[in-house]
């Protein structure tokens, strides 16, 4: 049953809702008192687009000649003033306060200048109340920096790359440029190759999801929070490679090695050639030489089999060879337990891994409608990946029903406007309202696509 909210508790639900700081249960009692109180939801589309034409508006910078002026008149008066006895210290300490006062006043005052002079937004809140607002023109800002220049590439590609930049989900292709930050993820029965410049490659093997932490020319960070990669750093180079996982952080310089995270979290470290340092959560520091694995947690060292070496080295060629070794059967309850246990860690790659093994695995079952209403909130929420959630809660809509079809229609809404698709939004709204429309979110959707009570 819904709490029943007054109008003040009600206006500090919105506020939250648009900081995406409101949990669902708040949202469900929000939407009904909104739903019957028409100030309320004035207020709640004035809140919108307010945030809207703020968030549109360009940083402004003071001229840096105006900042030189201050930084000089502060730096004259502390330097006339005497400290002699402490009435004196006393006295210069209210001078280089009220110095400072002085100068934050004049760059407020030169930013509510620049504010007057900026043309009136008041016609884009009256003609466009629903839209994502342009760049308001206004004084000269500082030049937005150049996009870093790409040091990674796809040179190998089988099936489907997942890419996923700045909360965006994209479709990887061969001679794809990734950049820092980048997420990558390959799909069942697919596989890719990346290069980083001459000296270092990395290849996915299947279901594998990765974080491009850190790219330079001499150094690159990834982390791998599931599936298994091999890599190839070229030795005589100076190029470092590290990779990270929740279990052990490996660190190279011109080797041949593999690493594998498990459904359950265990970590294994394989080296065909050279030798690498292995460090564990708790600082031991293991190194392992070629024709070595290791495995983790625990820092067990056996021999590595043959047969592991080759299944490696034909990854890096492209090539995915099945392991002799039957994949153990698929525990869903065991998966939800660490999906949940990786989310609360705030560990964000790991989850929606995890909650994509459990939606492969379960099918059209329920189990993996769970996932994929979770998997969209998680990338919602902390991840901050719409471009993911969309998919997660289209592929809820397009294979099921129940319940929880109302909170992947409002899902899906959420991460159309996050992504800037205010079409696409309005036309999952009337969607929602053909099969709802007495539907619990029925006052939202119509709002949204200026459809009458």
């Amino acid at each position: 049953m819904n709490r029943v909210l007054n109008c003040g508790e009600a206006h500090r639900f919105i506020e939250e809702a648009l900081d995406d700081d409101l949990d669902e249960r708040s949202r469900l009692d929000l939407d009904a008192h909104l739903a019957q109180c028409p100030s309320c939801q004035q207020f709640c589309r004035s809140a919108g687009t307010v945030r809207e034409i703020l968030e549109a508006q360009p940083d402004v910078y003071p001229p840096e000649a105006t900042v030189r002026a201050m930084r000089a008149r502060l730096e004259t008066l502390i330097a006339q003033e005497p400290v002699p006895t402490l009435r004196g210290r006393r006295h210069r300490f209210w001078v280089v306060g009220l110095a400072a006062a002085a100068a934050c006043l004049c760059v407020v005052t030169w930013l509510a200048v620049a504010h007057r002079r900026a043309p009136s937004t008041q016609h884009l809140v009256e003609s466009r109340p629903e839209a994502v607002r342009p760049p308001i023109e206004g004084p000269a800002v500082a030049p937005a920096p150049e996009p870093p220049e790409p040091t990674a590439r796809v040179a190998l590609l089988t099936g489907a790359l997942d890419v996923e930049r700045r909360g965006h989900a994209l479709e990887g292709s061969l001679q794809t440029s990734l950049l820092e930050g980048d997420r990558l993820g390959t799909r069942a029965e697919g596989s890719t190759v990346v290069a980083f410049g001459e000296g270092a490659r990395v290849a996915l093997g299947p279901e594998t999801s990765i974080e491009l932490r850190r790219l330079t020319t001499s150094a690159r960070t990834i982390s791998l929070s599931a599936g298994r990669i091999a890599c190839e750093v070229a030795p005589h180079r100076g190029e470092e490679l590290e990779v990270s996982t929740t279990e052990a952080t490996i660190v190279v310089v011109g080797t041949q090695f593999a690493v594998e995270v498990g459904d359950t979290g265990e970590v294994e470290v394989r080296v065909v050639e050279g030798r690498v340092a292995v460090t564990s959560p708790s600082g031991a520091v293991i190194e392992l030489e070629g024709g070595q694995r290791g495995r983790f947690p625990g820092g067990r060292v056996e021999p590595l089999a043959e047969r592991m070496a080759a299944r490696d080295a034909a990854l890096l060629r492209g090539e995915v060879v099945a392991t002799a070794e039957p994949r153990a059967p698929v525990d869903l309850g065991e998966l939800f337990r660490r999906a949940e246990e990786a989310r609360r860690q705030g560990s964000c790659s790991r989850a929606t891994h995890l909650y994509e093994r459990i939606i492969a695995a379960g099918g059209s079952g329920a189990s993996a409608g769970t996932a994929q209403i979770s998997l969209g909130q998680l990338c919602l929420g902390a991840c901050r990946c719409p471009g993911t959630a969309r998919r997660a809660f289209r592929s809820y809509l397009s294979g099921h029903g129940g319940a929880m079809r109302e909170e992947a229609f409002v899902g899906l809404i959420r991460a159309e406007r996050a992504l800037g698709h205010q079409g696409a939004a309005r036309a999952t709204a009337q969607r929602y309202l053909s099969e709802n429309p007495q539907g619990r979110y029925a006052a939202m959707a119509r709002e949204l696509v200026g459809a009458p009570p």
